[in-house]
């Protein structure tokens, strides 16, 4: 199995936390190296809207998310810039929808190659892949100088 292994560092003005994700083609890929179900917080599934059998792939992922319960689970349809002329796309989104929501997955569109990010209020894209991972309570996250700063003032102010 080839399984490219990163550190992703996740920061926010409250907490940072480094989150050592496992890329895998496959759920097979997972299992054939002995991946504990239960260090799975979250899941990210990637697929190209422009390509239909990459989103047909994704099934074999089922059993796995049944299983794992991943707490962010979300489902990428990448390429959004090209499929927006593509015959048929919202009948494939309602598809793509329906199949998300049946597995506690949220479909965010984007273009990962394009898409920029802002931080506004309702995200959307890569935007909001990132606020996803970024407010997720994950283990071993660190409260940052600021978020540790704003405790103390509010505690002080609460005692005084």
């Amino acid at each position: 199995a080839s399984m490219e292994e990163d550190v992703w560092e996740v920061r926010t003005k409250y907490f940072s936390v480094s989150l050592e994700p496992t890329l895998a083609a496959s759920p097979q890929h997972l299992i054939a190296d002995e991946v504990d179900l239960g260090d799975c917080e979250g899941l990210v599934l990637v697929f190209d809207m422009c390509d239909e059998a990459s989103f047909t792939a994704l099934s074999q992922w089922e059993a796995f998310i049944d299983e794992a319960e991943p707490q962010v689970a979300l489902c990428v349809a990448n390429k959004s810039d090209l499929a927006a002329d593509l015959p048929g796309l919202d009948a494939r989104r309602d598809g793509w929808v329906g199949w998300c929501l049946d597995h506690g997955l949220e479909l965010v569109e984007c273009s990962a190659l394009r898409d920029e990010v802002h931080y506004a209020r309702d995200t959307e894209g890569v935007e909001r892949v990132i606020e996803a991972l970024g407010s997720h309570t994950w283990r071993g996250m660190r409260v940052t100088e600021k978020a540790s700063d704003v405790t103390s003032k509010l505690q002080g102010l609460m005692k005084g």
